[in-house]
Formats: structure tokens, sequence, C-alpha cells
């Protein structure tokens, strides 16, 4: 078994008929790992993976499958059915007259034992000589991965492959992928614009943004440092609910329009905090400088819309008897924020 890395790319530029697409991309992808690419749709998501897996061309740079160059400069070195990558798109692309168990064993005739294996890990050995058409739109989800993954690939690409399944069904399919490659020790590269799908599932997270030029990743980390510690405010709003309030900082402090904050990363100057709705509470008081405008049950909590001399931002509260709408009140920083320069 090889050393090198299942996928790096390096300095990947693409156009469409001289509209910038990718600009200067640059991510590796290591052993094991499960990686999310998160942003906005249109961004160049679906993009990214065509290029990976040959199915498009870049303009430039360099892509590496498990230490062989498959693609440089504009050109495609290595054609897609060799360059041995799993692909799963959201329609599934399974083929309608093959059965499960043929569907699976596409990529491996002669390894019905693979095959078994694989309908095992699904939990679909009962329904292995049912037709595509059968099955239910997360069964054939789960047959689409174990098709996928049954060549062995050091890669799988998985593009928006929850997009047309229900909240319910998205956890439990969600729950079955983290297991299924885990077990089978593939690396893993999903587009998403899903957050909750990308933190509940990554490992590392890669924002890509778009620009004048391109888009490009601007950010790759665990889901925890992207929420947490976003690298600009677009990431900030895009990694969860945000509100941004003007600071002055001076050190492990900032003076903020709701008083003075701790902050994560000490700094000097003008910028923006970070304030997640966990991050404040909601204190009654007549004499208040806050206004409650609403309150929305989220089941294990509510989420509290109040007015301040910052603006309006939401808190959280997990009181069984929120305050009513109209309390007057203050709204607190109870976490210590990240501050975004300016």
């Amino acid at each position: 078994m090889s050393n090198s890395s299942p996928l790096m790319i390096k300095d990947l530029s693409c156009a469409y008929q001289d509209q910038p697409i990718l600009n200067n991309i640059h991510l590796e992808v290591k052993k094991g790992e499960f990686m999310a690419i998160l942003g906005p749709s249109g961004g160049g998501k679906s993009t990214l993976l065509r290029l990976i897996s040959g199915l498009a061309q870049a303009r430039a740079g360099e892509i590496q499958i498990a230490g062989k160059t498959v693609a440089r400069q504009g050109l495609n070195l290595i054609p897609v059915e060799k360059r041995n990558v799993g692909l799963v798109f959201q329609d599934y692309a399974l083929f309608p007259f093959q059965t499960v168990r043929e569907n699976i064993g596409f990529g491996v005739k002669n390894d019905p034992q693979r095959v078994n294996e694989l309908l095992q890990l699904i939990h679909m050995p009962h329904l292995a000589d049912r037709l595509p058409y059968q099955l239910s739109g997360g069964q054939q989800q789960r047959v689409a991965l174990a098709r996928a993954l049954a060549p062995r690939p050091p890669l799988l690409l998985l593009d928006e492959p929850f997009a047309n399944v229900d909240t319910t069904l998205r956890q439990q399919l969600i729950t079955a992928l983290r297991q299924l490659v885990a077990h089978e020790h593939t690396s893993v590269i999903l587009v998403t614009h899903d957050r909750n799908e990308a933190f509940a599932l990554a490992d590392r997270v890669a924002i890509l943004m778009s620009g004048p030029q391109g888009s490009h990743i601007v950010q790759c980390a665990t889901p925890e440092v992207v929420y947490q510690q976003p690298a600009n405010r677009d990431v900030a709003l895009l990694a969860g609910a945000a509100f941004l309030l003007p600071a002055t900082a001076a050190g492990d402090s900032a003076q903020t329009p709701l008083g003075t904050v701790t902050l994560q990363n000490p700094q000097v100057g003008s910028g923006e905090i970070v304030v997640r709705p966990e991050m404040a509470s909601f204190i009654p008081d007549p004499m208040g400088n806050a206004t409650l405008l609403q309150c929305t049950f989220q089941g294990c909590h509510y989420h509290l819309l109040c007015d301040t001399p910052g603006g309006q931002l939401f808190t959280e509260t997990r009181s069984k008897t929120p305050p009513a709408v109209g309390t007057k009140g203050n709204v607190k920083i109870i976490e210590a924020c990240w501050f975004l320069p300016t």
C-alpha cells in the first residue's frame, strides 16, 4: 500500500467559456479522512468533484490520486475509468434493470464474496434480488454507496448525496454513511451546502467561497474551528446563526455596544465579534436597554430575538417558561468571543 495521500490538489484553476469557476485550489485529503467541501450553491463545489474524477478538465494546476498524477496543466493524463475513485451523485444513478446485487457487483464481477460483504454492511441481503424501483430512496442511496465502495477505491466522492431525502431519513443515512466508510477505511470528499451535514460527517471542512477570479478555499479546519473561529465574516455566517457586533479590542477584551466582552484571540484595534445564539443570554430587567421581540420554540430550547443597542440578535434559553414578548431586559455575552479585525 502506498503511503501517498489519497488526494493532493495543487494550484488548481478552472474556467468555463472564459468565466472563472475555481481559482488556485490547494487541498490534501489524508488516508481515512472525511473531508467536506462547504459553500453556497453555484460556487463550484460540484465542478471540483468533476475535475477530481476526470469528468471535467482544469485550466491549470495538478491533481494526484494515491500518488499518481491524473491531471496537470489543463490535461487529463488518466481517464475517468482508470482513476479508481468512487462517485455517488444525488440522483443515485443506479442501473434500473439490474438487481441490487448486480448494481453493487458492477465493478467487481468476479468477487461475489465482496458483494455479499457489502450487502451485509448496508443491511440489505434480503433485498439483493430487487430492482431499484422496488426500493425506497434511502435504500437506493445505500446501494449507490455500496456500489461505489465495492472496488475498494482510495477515494470516494459524494455530490450532495442527501439532497433528495427528508430530514429524518437524512439523519439515518448520515449515520449509515459514517459507519460504512469507517469500516472500509476509505477517504471521502463530500460536497454540500448544508452546514449541519458537513459538521456531522467531516473530520475537516473546507470552505469554498466565490471571488472575482473564481471560487477559492478560504478556510480548511475541523468543524469546531470553522464554527468557533471563522476566517472571516462570510464564513461566520455560513457556519451557523451569528450576529456580528462592532468592537474595539484591547488585548483580551473588547468594548462593544453591549459592554465589555472577553476575547478568544487577543487583538488590538477595530473589528467585529462573532456572537452565536448560545453565547448570549437575555436577562429580564424593567430598566434594561433590550426588548424581547420574538420567542420561537426549538424543541430543547427557545430562540429569543432581542432588540439591543447593537442591533437585533438571537439568544437561547432552556427555561420551560421563557419571558413574554415585549419584556425589557439586558443581553449579556456569557462566552469568550472570536474577534475579526476590519
